[in-house]
């Protein structure tokens, strides 16, 4: 080994002479060279598996070789985008002696070795190594990492979660960070160490505060540097994550923390812990590291906390939060790096020690750094008016505009003036598939001006005014309804049947108005209905409302609905010589709404969104949870109708005035039921 190393290994003549041969044999010769190479590589790691590097070894100077070895296989250009390569050379070439055979694709090989090698090195660091040996291991793992970045073989993130996760001491991490060569490596290691060094320090008793482990969180997102969009999710999120937790941090009381709905502290945690988690779990999938817990599971379980809270406020169970909020910080230390996890655990912590609601005497919070940067776009005038509305904040995005929270100009500095949502059309790539720019914006004038002809309704946010002529873009402004969304209404348990009735009953006749227009919504679910003043009425009153109305129209459009409310001919399955209408899109969603308002849970749901699809196209009008429905002599009646609007060819369903009489009718079966049936 030796001798392989000193003659072919740390030296390229071999390589260079071989290029100086016939034009047809050179590159040959050089990918037979690199399949004994790769296949050395890979000898040599079978033997390193087998290596305990735990116990004391007399024969450090072997170990110091077999690592340098392959420190330069590691090196070795094998797979050099130069090489153009031969389709004899590449294929299978089998040994006759030993019975072994190659890869087709060497790139593959190569780089299926190379992963083996990190997650070789990982597991042999983890094993906590003799002294004498770590220092090497650690700079033979970098290097390997290096090279995988180096020939684009591997992602930048999916290395830096595999070094998170693996190495829970800032001492490896300093050494991984002095051993790399590449700065997207070098940067982020060096403050994942530093924030490892902190909670080091907090847990001693030493100073240490949480604003500036908060500060640190923010510097290693800051490091990671912009490229690949797994990079650039990883760096949204931290930054997320990190302002979320300030948020909380800052947040007076409970009340302070559920009570702007639209911009929940919790809600941007919940959001910012998916998106890491998710790509964490990519990267110990790609790198075939262990298994870790699924970034869905943790956002629901952050979002139930907001929940919670909302409880607390009305029944006052202080010990049963203190649980509630033990067992999600749990949970999202397991769904994060050990750093970042420990660092929102003990912010989430901090959560049931807070006051119920803000003293009138205590002093506003210090606003954190990152938080007061406003939220908006950069095309934004820096005068934030737009035909004569003046923008204060950004209230969420759609599928084709943006919603803001706006005053009239006039009025901006009068604490009692009345707020509009300010709707701003935005060309997406959904709907560059099938429409221009120009196309996207004049069919956003056509809609937008026939939604102002709408007559009015309690049911339908009241429309403004528009204004094709302001620049940049567009303007559609709307009542600002303000009210519990259904969505959190379904998710508290905070319905009895009667005003899930009333509810269903208010929507329905909401959309008689738009459709009895020739138009449609387009996005019927919960979180686009506002129950108005809801905490004013008795349950048999309450004034459900229609919101955004960013896909409303008198067609069909690229995006439109929602995967869970989508109808077939929404993904594609029209009937022949069909012209799709928005009002049976609409009655199908429905049908989606009332049996989720009536029940608690959604009728489609699956893994992925690509599966909810094939479920909304592949039913003949009666899906498996309606089917049990059917089966129940008290739910039969419910269960018919939505069969009625659920049926996949949108010339069978019923309209929405037929609907909502057959809804009334149904009542009197399930009047005396508790919620959900």
């Amino acid at each position: 080994m030796r001798n392989l190393d000193n003659g072919l290994l740390k030296r390229t003549t071999l390589r260079e002479l071989l290029k100086l041969g016939a034009k047809e044999s050179a590159p040959k010769l050089i990918e037979k060279l690199d399949m004994h190479l790769v296949r050395f590589h890979s000898w040599l790691i079978k033997h390193e598996t087998q290596n305990d590097t735990t116990e004391q070894s007399m024969h450090l100077s072997w170990h110091q070789n077999r690592l340098r070895t392959l420190l330069h296989l590691i090196d070795t250009d094998i797979s050099s985008p130069e090489r153009k390569p031969d389709p004899v050379a590449s294929k299978s070439i089998r040994s006759k002696k030993q019975g072994e055979s190659w890869p087709i694709s060497l790139e593959r090989d190569v780089r299926s070795i190379r992963i083996h090698t990190v997650r070789l090195f990982l597991r042999h660091v983890e094993a906590k190594p003799a002294k004498h040996l770590k220092r090497i291991l650690l700079a033979t793992l970098t290097r390997a990492c290096d090279a995988l970045v180096r020939d684009d073989m591997c992602e930048v993130s999916d290395i830096l979660f595999a070094l998170f996760d693996s190495l829970e001491d800032a001492q490896s991490l300093e050494v991984i960070s002095e051993a790399s060569m590449l700065p997207d490596i070098k940067a982020p290691t060096t403050h994942y160490a530093k924030l490892l060094h902190h909670i080091i320090q907090s847990r001693r008793g030493s100073a240490g505060s949480i604003s500036t482990a908060l500060d640190g969180l923010t510097d290693l997102a800051f490091s990671l540097k912009t490229g690949s969009p797994r990079v650039e999710a990883m760096r949204a999120g931290m930054l997320s994550l990190s302002s979320a937790l300030e948020a909380v941090t800052v947040c007076p009381s409970l009340r302070a923390l559920v009570f702007d709905r639209s911009a929940s502290p919790l809600t941007m945690l919940a959001q910012g812990t998916e998106t890491l988690s998710q790509i964490r779990i990519g990267a110990h999938r790609r790198l075939g590291l262990r298994q870790i817990e699924s970034s869905s599971d943790i956002s629901k379980s952050i979002r139930a906390l907001d929940l919670f809270i909302e409880q607390t406020l009305k029944e006052d169970n202080p010990k049963a939060l203190q649980d509630e909020v033990t067992k999600v910080a749990q949970r999202m230390s397991r769904a994060l790096p050990q750093a970042v996890g420990d660092i929102a655990a003990t912010v989430l912590l901090r959560i049931a020690g807070k006051e119920k609601e803000t003293s009138a005497k205590a002093a506003p919070p210090p606003v954190p750094q990152h938080a007061k940067a406003p939220s908006l776009p950069p095309w934004l005038p820096p005068s934030r008016t737009l035909g004569g509305f003046y923008v204060i904040k950004k209230l969420g995005d759609g599928g084709v505009a943006t919603v803001f929270v706006a005053k009239r100009s006039e009025e901006r500095h009068s604490p009692t003036a009345s707020q509009y949502a300010l709707k701003i059309p935005e060309y997406t790539g959904s709907a560059s598939r099938t429409l221009s720019e120009g196309e996207f914006y004049n069919m956003f004038r056509e809609e937008a001006g026939a939604l102002l002809t709408l007559p009015e309704s309690p049911h339908l946010a009241r429309f403004v005014t528009f204004d094709a002529g302001v620049r940049p873009k567009p303007i559609l402004v709307m009542e600002l309804v303000e009210g519990i969304n259904l969505q959190r209404v379904i998710q508290m348990h905070d319905l009895s049947i009667k005003s899930a009735f009333a509810i269903l009953d208010g929507i329905a006749a909401g959309l008689s108005v738009l459709h009895n227009s020739e138009m449609g919504h387009l996005d019927i679910k919960p979180s686009n209905v506002i129950l108005r003043d809801s905490r004013k009425r008795s349950e048999d009153k309450v004034m459900p409302v229609l919101v955004d109305f960013g896909l409303a129209g008198r067609r069909l459009r690229p995006g439109c609905a929602t995967g869970e409310y989508g109808a077939p001919e929404i993904w594609g399955l029209v009937p022949e010589g069909y012209e799709p209408k928005p009002q049976a899109a609409d009655v199908y969603a429905f049908a989606c709404l009332s049996f989720e308002v009536l029940s608690g849970t959604t009728l489609f749901e699956a893994e992925s969104e690509i599966a909810t699809i094939t479920q909304h196209i592949s039913h003949q009008g009666m899906p498996e949870k309606l089917r049990s429905w059917a089966q129940s002599p008290l739910r039969e009646p419910l269960a018919n109708v939505l069969f009625g609007a659920l049926q996949p060819d949108p010339r069978a369903r019923i309209n929405i005035d037929q609907f909502r009489s057959e809804l009334a009718r149904c009542l009197n079966h399930v009047m005396d039921r508790k919620w959900p049936l």
